[in-house]
């Protein structure tokens, strides 16, 4: 009987590790992003809340996930970066790599293109996470 208990309880730990990824990443509207957390049934148990949680901040003018395909432009990574520390990060200059240093056919995939806007990143004391979705 225990274990048939123990199996069916849910846990609250990917709801407090959405939490702390939202208060690490954000800056704006934090509280906002949190409430729609707590709300939110599937931050629980679904494996496609990080998902659900990316198009609600995304909807709000709030992007701190940033999706890309592995053979995106690097641009397309310039634009994230410089977007979201405009959001949330205002107060912090970072001078983000230019597209324009790599070669034109380069993808974010391409050796050193992360790091080097990592390294960019790190002079203000932010930095890149990943997640795995494959």
């Amino acid at each position: 009987m225990r274990k048939r208990y123990q199996a069916k309880r849910k846990t609250k730990a990917p709801k407090r590790a959405y939490q702390k990824l939202v208060q690490l990443s954000t800056t704006k509207d934090t509280d906002k992003l949190i409430n729609y957390i707590n709300k939110n049934r599937t931050a629980e148990n679904s494996d496609g809340f990080l998902y659900d949680l990316a198009e609600y901040a995304s909807d709000e003018n709030r992007d701190f996930i940033i999706h890309l395909d592995r053979k995106s432009p690097v641009e397309e990574l310039e634009e994230y970066v410089k977007e979201i520390m405009n959001i949330h990060h205002r107060n912090q200059r970072v001078q983000v790599p230019s597209a324009s240093h790599y070669d034109e056919e380069a993808s974010v995939n391409d050796d050193g293109i992360f790091d080097d806007f990592d390294t960019a990143l790190r002079t203000v004391g932010l930095q890149f996470g990943f997640f795995d979705t494959e």
